[in-house]
């Protein structure tokens, strides 16, 4: 690293992201460089909200009345679930409102929510760190932190020794954490004095579950992380979730040149895993061998289901999950389940589309299939030519007919007997 150009790691991305808002306080610009809205070629000076892939939603695919945890932990209300737009059963963001806080990026437990621009320099800005012997630590960037403004942001980032800014404390998550470990950090330090009358405190509360979550993924691996806050009396103001809920908020974006897992393609266009769990399981393939030959996912965000004999591979489950996890294949040999254990998020979708219940969680599960880029066989089942069709069907199925030769059956039949009772009714008149 070149230290006569950049000496403060972070500032950087600091001078990047108000550079955007107009610049550092103090800081003249070059009249050519000021940006004008509306020239062409010009940056917006206001930073992008999140991009949303409202398929993604597990919500939207569940069909569920209960309200989303992107609307719950939005602080300034910029997000509804099928609601304001009813072509779009997913999140809606309205853009004027948002914060670009990034705690629906953090919380989304499928990730349906996205913020490249920040996220991607997070790995290079941990290894610089971690590079010049620093411990951890992260800062708080946003309108609400200490003093006020960019400022204050600077300040932060002049202490020797801290911080990595970041919008909101709660942008940093579980991933994140596991990575710092991976890479070497043994401690880690969070400057939440601000939280305490931030409107946005709730992204204290999640990164403090993702803390724990943290510490609790590396012992699994004979690691520890030391986790210290600046305001260690703070008391965050619960944000209304549920345990469970937050324990799927496993947060922070990947770094653009991490793929998905090796030698697993997506099954749909409209599919992609959640970077954060791609980041999470590249994390955990840098921590090496396991002391725990098993997780019984108790406070730990990592899941794995399991098919009880009898599961005839429908794919009805692989068809509802929102992050690939499950995927279906079919051929004339016949049909396979498989899992990418990874990259589930827990949301239960699965368990709850099974047709005969053959889905169940896998606890306590073996480490080794979190580490492995290949995909667990669930299920398999052999396969027969449809008597009509030739389409392949399971091997004993009902008449030897595939799905949409058995509807076709039900039509027609149900159609003969209406033309049937007609004809017995003029019989009868």
């Amino acid at each position: 690293m070149d230290t006569s150009q950049e000496p403060w790691v972070g500032v950087g991305m600091v001078r990047r992201i108000f550079g955007m808002l107009g610049g550092l306080p103090g800081e003249p610009q070059p009249e050519s460089e000021v940006p004008r809205r509306g020239e062409e070629g010009v940056r917006d000076p206001q930073p992008p909200p999140p991009k949303v892939s409202s398929g993604l939603c597990v919500l939207a695919r569940e069909g569920a009345g209960r309200r989303a945890l992107c609307e719950r932990i939005c602080p300034s209300g910029a997000i509804a679930v099928g609601t304001r737009d009813s072509s779009s059963p997913g999140p809606v963001l309205d853009s004027n409102a948002c914060a670009k806080c990034g705690l629906c990026v953090r919380a989304c437990p499928a990730g349906a929510f996205e913020n490249l621009p920040a996220d991607a320099e997070m790995e290079s800005m941990i290894r610089g760190h971690l590079r010049l012997g620093r411990d951890l630590a992260f800062g708080c960037a946003g309108p609400h932190a200490p003093s006020s403004g960019a400022h204050a942001a600077v300040e932060i980032e002049r202490v020797p020794g801290t911080a990595i800014l970041v919008p909101c404390l709660g942008a940093v998550g579980t991933a994140i954490l596991v990575l710092g470990a991976a890479l070497g950090a043994r401690r880690v330090s969070f400057d939440d004095r601000a939280c305490g009358g931030c409107p946005w405190r709730r992204g204290l509360v999640l990164t403090r579950r993702s803390a724990k979550q943290a510490q609790r993924i590396l012992r699994l691996f004979g690691r520890r992380l030391e986790v210290s806050w600046r305001a260690s009396d703070a008391d965050p103001v619960r944000a209304g979730i549920g345990r469970r809920e937050l324990f799927q908020c496993v947060g922070a974006k990947y770094p653009a040149e991490v793929a998905s897992p090796s030698g697993y393609t997506m099954s749909s266009p409209h599919r992609r895993p959640p970077r954060d769990r791609v980041l999470l399981g590249h994390a955990l393939r840098l921590l090496g061998e396991p002391h725990d030959s098993s997780i019984a996912n108790r406070g730990i965000p990592l899941w794995a289901v399991a098919a009880t004999d009898g599961c005839d591979s429908c794919g009805a489950c692989a068809a509802i999950c929102p992050t690939d996890a499950l995927r279906f294949r079919e051929s004339a040999l016949g049909r396979e389940l498989e899992l990418h254990p990874v990259l589930c998020t827990g949301c239960g979708l699965c368990l709850q589309q099974c047709p005969r219940g053959m889905l169940h969680w896998r606890s306590p599960a073996p480490t080794a299939i979190f580490l492995d880029s290949g995909v667990v066989m669930l299920a398999q089942a052999a396969c027969e030519s449809c008597a009509a069709c030739g389409h392949p069907v399971r091997e004993g199925g009902r008449a030897r007919l595939c799905a949409d030769c058995r509807v076709k059956q039900a039509i027609h039949a149900s159609f003969a007997d209406q033309v049937r009772d007609r004809g017995n009714a003029r019989e009868g008149a």
